[in-house]
This record gives C-alpha cells, structure tokens and sequence, in this order.
C-alpha cells in the first residue's frame, strides 16, 4: 500500500472517529448504533498503521492488489452496517404500526363509550 494511500485513509479513520463520538455526545446519535461506525473508523485506522495487514489478506484471497482488499473490507463492512440499519428500520416500523392501530382501537373504544 502506498504511503499516500496509507495517510489518506488513516485521516479518514480519525475524522470519522472523532465525528462519531462527537455525534454520541451531543446525542445526536445512540450509543448501540454508533458501535459499528466506531469500530469501522478503528478499522481504518489499523489498516492504514499496519499495512501488513491488507497484504496478508489480499495474499489471502488471491487479490494481486492490496489496496483493492482495503477497498473489499470496507464495502463489505459497509454492508453489514447497512444491514444492521435496515433491520432496525424494519423493527421500528413495525412498532409504529402497531402503535397507530392501538390508537385507532383506543379511539374507537372511547367513541362507543360516549
């Protein structure tokens, strides 16, 4: 890996680490949502300090460039956060539905009563 490479994606790590806790302590983000961009930005910063470690996996699975491995891993990763929100959003919608028709059964009770 480069040392641009390396430099470029060790700032982005710190940058989106320091952002994320920032976000976590103004509240604006939950704590159990922000875990995997924390250590998504933790990833970052160990590939970038330890280029290493993507030569070994890129040598892993037969990727000729290391940089490319970098780039496999984070997409992945990527994906599993957008999974995870995915998820989430599927649970919360289905809260607010059940909400919404409890509502409309309160309502309808409170109607008949008077």
């Amino acid at each position: 890996m480069n040392l641009r490479l390396q430099i470029s994606i060790l700032l982005i790590g710190f940058i989106l680490l320091t952002s994320i806790l920032k976000m976590v302590q103004k509240t604006k983000l939950e704590l159990k949502y922000s875990i995997l961009w924390i250590v998504s930005s933790i990833m970052f910063i160990i590939i970038a300090a330890f280029p290493v470690i993507p030569d070994w996996f890129a040598n892993l699975i037969g990727i000729i460039e290391p940089a490319n491995a970098v780039f496999l891993v984070l997409i992945l990763f990527e994906l599993g956060i957008n999974l995870n929100l995915t998820i989430t959003i599927s649970k919360q919608t289905n809260k607010v539905k059940n909400m919404a028709q409890y509502i409309a059964l309160m309502e309808n009770q409170n109607r008949e009563k008077s």
